[in-house]
């Protein structure tokens, strides 16, 4: 793949040019270099930027952060109740709570008594029985009107 993006463009590909930085190169790319001032510049600002890599030095952090710090750490290996209670059921085997459990589900099915029948009371008043008749012959009017019809069609 290095091979063809130098052959597109004619320029090494940008990890060669880190390999030439670091010391890494083969006589073809230190040639390419030497004669390209597009690649100068660039393994140039390369080896510029880790030599000051080189003498950066980084500050120690501030008292203040490194107990900030320890105290969020200890609270993190702190472990919840959650944790506490995954880990203790862990450890219980759930095989033998099935068959009791489901002993238990028939033992309450059989002991539990059931609900006393609630009384059904129908109550028939006059009026109630007018209704019915009214309708029983409003039906049987609407009968024969469609037996009609299916005589005068048919």
């Amino acid at each position: 793949m290095r091979e063809e993006r130098a052959r597109r463009d004619g320029h090494p590909d940008p990890a060669e040019l880190l390999d030439f930085c670091a010391g890494r190169a083969d006589s073809r790319l230190t040639r390419h270099v030497e004669g390209c001032p597009a690649c100068a510049k660039y393994c140039d600002e390369q080896m510029r930027l880790w030599s000051l890599l080189d003498v950066w030095t980084v500050e120690p952090p501030a008292e203040v952060c490194d107990a900030h710090l320890l105290t969020r750490l200890q609270a993190a290996e702190r472990p919840g109740l959650r944790s506490l209670l995954r880990g203790w059921l862990a450890g219980i085997s759930w095989k033998p709570a099935i068959p009791a459990a489901a002993l238990f589900a028939v033992w309450v099915a059989f002991t539990t008594p059931a609900p006393a029948p609630v009384p059904v009371h129908t109550v028939t008043t006059p009026a109630a029985q007018t209704v019915e008749a009214e309708q029983a012959a409003s039906t049987l009017e609407d009968l024969e009107m469609l037996q009609q019809l299916k005589l005068q069609i048919g």
